[in-house]
Parts: C-alpha cells; sequence; structure tokens
C-alpha cells in the first residue's frame, strides 16, 4: 500500500461510504450531503481533497451546517457509482455534488476542478441539515 493510498483514507476519516440507500436516507432525514466521487488513480481527485475539501476552511463549513459527507471511491469502477455519474451527464471522476436536504433530485453539482469558495458557496447556497437549522 502506498503513502498516497495510507493518506487517502486518513484524509476521509470521518467520510461515510457512499451508496445510494446512504444518500437518499441521509437526504430524507432532512440532512445536506456532499459527495466526494473519487479513485486512487485519479490525480485532480488528490489536488482537489488536499487543496480544497480537506482545508481547515472547507471543514468549518461542512461542520457549520451539519454536511453529512459521503465518499464515493471509483478506484475499480464500482457499477452504481458509474450510474450515478451517468446520470449527471460524467463520464468519470472527480465529480463532486451537494443535495440539499429534503432534495435528492435536485443536487447542486460542482465542476472537475473546484476551489474552496466555490464549495462554500454551494454548501452555503444548499443550507444547513435540518438538525443544524434546528439548533
Amino acid at each position: 500500500e502506498s503513502v498516497a493510498e495510507n493518506a487517502q483514507v486518513a484524509s476521509h476519516g470521518d467520510w461515510i461510504p457512499f451508496t445510494e440507500e446512504t444518500l437518499a436516507a441521509e437526504v430524507a432525514a432532512g440532512n445536506t450531503v456532499f459527495i466526494d466521487f473519487t479513485a486512487a488513480w485519479c490525480m485532480t481527485c488528490k489536488v482537489n481533497e488536499k487543496t480544497v475539501i480537506n482545508t481547515d476552511e472547507v471543514q468549518a463549513v461542512f461542520e457549520e451546517l451539519g454536511v453529512v459527507a459521503l465518499l464515493g471511491d471509483w478506484t475499480n469502477r464500482d457499477e452504481t457509482i458509474t450510474r450515478m455519474l451517468r446520470r449527471h451527464g460524467r463520464s468519470g471522476v472527480p465529480f463532486y455534488a451537494v443535495f440539499p436536504a429534503g432534495q435528492l433530485d435536485d443536487p447542486i453539482v460542482l465542476p472537475e476542478v473546484i476551489t474552496r469558495s466555490l464549495v462554500i458557496e454551494a454548501l452555503r447556497e444548499a443550507g444547513p441539515s435540518a438538525t443544524v437549522a434546528s439548533r
């Protein structure tokens, strides 16, 4: 196992593995969901994770809004993830989507090359999870 793979696992420590059921359940429960579809061999994914997603600035907004983070690992071309990518007009990773609470059919889809401000803007547009909104 390479150092990069170890770093990948470490950087996604509190991420939940993506399944369609998990996504549907979290959105139905009133949570805002961010999905990172990535792969071990995807260099753009690695750069985005290091310079954008796993930065203190972006992670603070995840926490503030109570965002549920799902990780879709497409390293071995998982069929469920392939369907999800196709459904949103993509042929590969990286693919990032923010699902506002209660809106399974209308995610905010981000470009392949992302910036911290783009991700934060999408999260704020989606709004907080219900648990946070009711605090």
